[in-house]
């Protein structure tokens, strides 16, 4: 998927600083932030569309779902411990008790995101919490992809509607100190992006066969889209933000890209964006931050951590 690129340089952005002593466009871009909650979704969305495109016909009996299961944990698990352990290495301890054995067990174990707690589900390395949705979905994988296979579409379609119909009740019901646990980082929640990651690959596989005529002309469309969402974000509450707001610009965007028939989809396909997406996400978080210029040594500790994930490719692009 050539749009990687483009939300891991909002990855980029977003890990860079305040901007405080940066011009032009860059300097614009990480003073207003406004790509943040996006990515997350971008990648969630993606990830149930293309192992929807990948594995739906290819998990068929208990072998091939033991193979699947393992093909996740082996590509998850060991670059995560392997992290987990040179953060534990690098970062100072103020004191080691029962609670910070703990909090390290659940960061372990990828369970810090079922924790509503930010102290636990941002722990040592924060972006893992991510990751810890990400294995909660592709548990859960099988199971969906049985239930679109044997489902009639109006059950599928009202179940869609009611689950997003109950996290915009749950988005007004919930205290404001919850949303950020409950909205944007809890896997019950999120998954619902993943969802609709596989309803776009089986709407997409339905039409696959259908040119898509002027797909240049739809890229810029889908993209000036998105566009004016990022746009007009300040107005919106950020608890919508966290995913409501991007559903259908991030739907439609997947959903036009993914025919690769754009000049811009070809131009970010090309092996030398590829490079630079890459070495976009070993820079990203280098950039000095106003708020903690005191703190250089963690600022060189960021760099280190965020540089051995990219090298795994699992904080700046999408396992699947």
């Amino acid at each position: 998927m050539s749009l990687r690129f483009v939300f891991a340089f909002f990855v980029f952005i977003n890990h860079s600083g305040d901007g405080a002593n940066i011009n032009g466009v860059l300097g614009w871009l990480l003073k207003n932030k406004f790509s943040d909650s996006s990515n997350v979704e971008f990648f969630f969305i993606l990830s149930g569309f293309l192992l929807t495109l990948i594995y739906e016909k290819r998990i068929s009996n208990r072998s091939d779902l033991l193979k699947f299961y393992a093909s996740r944990i082996f590509k998850i698990i060991p670059a995560h411990l392997f992290v987990l352990t040179v953060t534990l290495m690098i970062l100072p301890i103020s004191e080691l008790s029962i609670k910070w054995i703990i909090k390290v067990l659940i960061n372990a174990g990828l369970l810090q995101s079922y924790i509503p707690i930010e102290g636990v589900f941002f722990s040592f390395n924060a972006p893992t919490w991510s990751i810890s949705c990400q294995l909660f979905f592709y548990a859960l994988f099988p199971l969906l992809i049985h239930a679109q296979q044997s489902l009639s579409k109006r059950i599928k379609i009202s179940f869609l509607a009611g689950f997003a119909l109950l996290i915009l009740v749950l988005i007004q019901l919930l205290p404001k100190d919850l949303h950020k646990a409950i909205i944007y980082v809890s896997p019950f929640i999120r998954i619902f992006d993943f969802i609709l990651g596989m309803a776009c690959a089986y709407i997409w596989q339905l039409n696959k066969n259908k040119q898509l005529k002027h797909s240049t002309l739809w890229e810029l469309c889908a993209l000036t889209i998105l566009t004016s969402f990022y746009f007009f974000y300040s107005s919106v509450p950020e608890v919508y933000r966290f995913s409501v707001y991007y559903w259908l610009p991030m739907l439609l965007l997947i959903f036009i890209f993914s025919y690769q028939g754009g000049a811009i989809s070809k131009l970010l396909s090309n092996k030398y964006v590829y490079k630079l997406r890459v070495k976009l996400c070993n820079i990203h978080g280098s950039f000095p931050n106003n708020k903690i210029d005191q703190q250089v040594y963690y600022q060189q500790t960021s760099f280190i951590l965020l540089y051995i994930t990219s090298t795994y490719n699992f904080c700046c692009t999408p396992i699947a």
